[in-house]
């Protein structure tokens, strides 16, 4: 048979063992891990000499469990009104629909900006794509720059020099501008047949451009048309007759509804029936 071991109660033996585990409480105390309040993901504080350690803990979703929310951002307030608009939208009944006459006399008479500003008008459409040019007897008011498509005019808008309104094109200058399509395109100046901007008449065009030749046409996202048909400072007739020409322009039988306004005025219904 074996040697049978016993163990007596207060001997050296357990008072060794003693020692090694009140070193190895010490040598835990030395590098204890403590939980900060506050901190992410379960980080932890190791306290070493020399001050604390952050120890980072990756933050792990439970499965099944959808990320928190972040906070949606607040939405801007509405646009306040000055008091100027304020005192001229007092002169405008938003229920009625006014003749053209008095619609023109209240948009002139509504104007409180120190410059000479535009006469606009925005027309609802009964269908998107709607577009075309047409020539205003008094103009716009505004000069516009033409240009016509060339070499030299090229180099030009590839280094971003873009001093025109329009531009027009022949047939055989289109394949040279397809370089700078990504640059004339986003700002409305490629030539295109629908604007009229393509012509084996490029001298002629221009010449009617340059005479109040505009061109319209509806929103892409929306069938809805802006235009200015003059400044301000045009008489009423000349106003008239300028917004007569573009409705025969568009066709009255595509206009649901028509509006003007001067520049930062109110709207001013138009009643269709007295153009």
């Amino acid at each position: 048979m074996g040697k049978i071991r016993t163990k007596v109660l207060g001997s050296e033996e357990e008072a060794e063992q003693k020692k090694k585990d009140k070193a190895r409480r010490e040598g835990k105390k030395a590098q204890k891990k403590a939980h900060v309040s506050g901190m992410e993901g379960g980080a932890r504080v190791v306290e070493m000499e020399g001050g604390p350690i952050i120890e980072e803990t990756p933050i792990a979703t439970p499965e099944g469990e959808t990320p928190t929310p972040q906070p949606k951002k607040q939405a801007k307030p509405a646009k306040q009104r000055g008091r100027k608009y304020k005192d001229m939208k007092t002169f405008v009944d938003h229920t009625k629909k006014y003749s053209l006459s008095d619609a023109v006399k209240l948009a002139k008479k509504t104007s409180y900006t120190k410059f000479d500003g535009a006469i606009e008008v925005h027309f609802n459409t009964d269908e998107k794509g709607i577009r075309g040019t047409v020539t205003l007897p008094h103009g716009t008011g505004k000069k516009l720059r033409v240009a016509e498509a060339s070499d030299e005019l090229l180099k030009e808008i590839e280094k971003g020099i873009i001093n025109f309104d329009i531009l027009i094109s022949t047939p055989l200058m289109m394949p040279k501008l397809a370089k700078v399509a990504k640059v004339l395109g986003p700002k409305g100046l490629m030539p295109n047949p629908k604007s009229g901007t393509i012509t084996t008449e490029p001298e002629k065009l221009k010449e009617k451009l340059s005479q109040g030749q505009i061109q319209f046409k509806t929103e892409n996202e929306a069938p809805i048309i802006h235009m200015v048909v003059g400044r301000v400072s045009f008489d009423e007739d000349k106003l008239m007759a300028n917004l007569k020409s573009l409705v025969e322009a568009i066709g009255k039988k595509h206009i649901l509804s028509l509006s003007t306004n001067c520049t930062m005025g109110p709207g001013i219904k138009v009643d269709l029936e007295s153009i």
